[in-house]
């Protein structure tokens, strides 16, 4: 998803106009709703001190605003994969595997897909990596979309944990207090 497209997905979701979410960037009433207008059709892209004016107005994390040149590698996977979830929405599914142990099979990792709820023609492809802070992180966004599918959170409460993200992680076993409070009642969890 583009990042103006992110800018309009974020600005929606917070109840904004364009001339709000412009007045807030400091654009004067004329011109606050072509800026904004301009960010979100990609014409312009928000740069620098912007991008953490525009974030802020909009109460997320920037790093949804930056090219994904200017983000380390976990970031960019993360907000990149995050981002493709919203473009894809229920063609996108994530869960964690579970593990087991046989000496007598030499594969790594496999998995099943159910034909009879699974309606493509070609099956899926799922992507092990080996990078364990990134699995850490990709667990945790598991259990956040199985909370979302069990409803124990809302969409809200999820799209606000993947705005945020990673100042809203709480761990594997919610081991660490977020940074930010994306739940909506304390008990949520």
């Amino acid at each position: 998803m583009q990042i103006g497209e992110r800018i309009k997905k974020i600005r929606t979701f917070r109840h904004l106009t364009q001339s709000e979410l412009g007045t807030m960037l400091g654009f004067t009433d004329s011109f606050a709703k072509q800026r904004i207008s301009q960010y979100e059709s990609g014409y312009r892209l928000p740069k620098g001190k912007t991008i953490l004016t525009l974030a802020n107005a909009l109460n997320c994390n920037p790093i949804n605003f930056e090219e994904a040149k200017n983000l380390g590698s976990l970031e960019k996977s993360m907000t990149e994969l995050f981002w493709l979830e919203e473009l894809l929405g229920n063609n996108f599914v994530i869960f964690p595997l579970n593990n087991y142990f046989d000496k007598q099979d030499s594969r790594h990792i496999y998995g099943f897909v159910n034909e009879y709820t699974y309606s493509e023609t070609v099956p899926p492809i799922a992507i092990a990596i080996k990078y364990n802070e990134l699995n850490r992180q990709m667990y945790e966004w598991a259990l956040r979309y199985q909370e979302l599918q069990q409803h124990l959170i809302s969409f809200e409460e999820y799209f606000e944990w993947k705005i945020n993200w990673p100042k809203t992680c709480e761990g594997e076993s919610g081991q660490f207090t977020p940074e930010f409070q994306w739940r909506k009642s304390p008990n949520s969890n």
